[in-house]
């Protein structure tokens, strides 16, 4: 048995609570990571950023563990991280809250750069190997991609997070 590195948050009451701050929360929604160290990394980026949250799914996701804390060198303890039933339906109530989704997918025609990131957003990153669900990729509002020149092009989620995040938060003078 494994029990979490620690506790999740409720993610309907965290941004009720921001909101009511007057905060424009940034959220990121992860969907399905396999890997402790990508896990652990987003929450080392989420830190960095001032991230108001990460969230995974509850199934066929990695949760936080062990690993994942040794990972995130520490960040666990100051990201809230919510463990949700179901993505879509956390997508449709935070775009009832006023939120954008914006959704990274190598076919996205837009790249991040070129997105507008002010106001309440979250951002979706997939999984390593199978990228995002299509059921959650129909409810997000803009998908956006990184630009690559190279042979491989991919990157690892962690990687992918980290760049679209600090451009958001450029944007977002924060």
């Amino acid at each position: 048995a494994q029990v979490a590195a620690h506790e999740y948050i409720d993610i309907d009451q965290h941004i009720d609570d921001l909101l009511q701050e007057g905060k424009q929360p940034f959220v990121i929604i992860l969907d399905s990571l396999q890997e402790s160290y990508n896990l652990g990394s987003v929450l080392r980026i989420a830190d960095a950023a001032g991230v108001d949250a990460v969230i995974i799914p509850e199934r066929r996701s990695i949760a936080l563990d062990a690993a994942v804390a040794k990972a995130s060198a520490g960040a666990i303890e100051y990201v809230p991280v919510a463990r949700v039933g179901n993505l879509t339906n956390v997508v449709m109530k935070l775009k009832d809250k006023g939120f954008w989704i914006a959704a990274a997918d190598a076919a996205a025609d837009q790249f991040y750069y070129q997105a507008d990131w002010k106001g309440p957003m979250a951002v979706v990153i997939g999984s390593e190997g199978q990228g995002i669900s299509q059921g959650l990729l129909k409810h997000c509002d803009f998908l956006i991609s990184i630009p690559m020149a190279g042979n491989v092009n991919s990157l690892n989620a962690a990687v992918a997070t980290g760049i679209i995040v600090f451009e958001a938060m450029k944007q977002r003078n924060i």
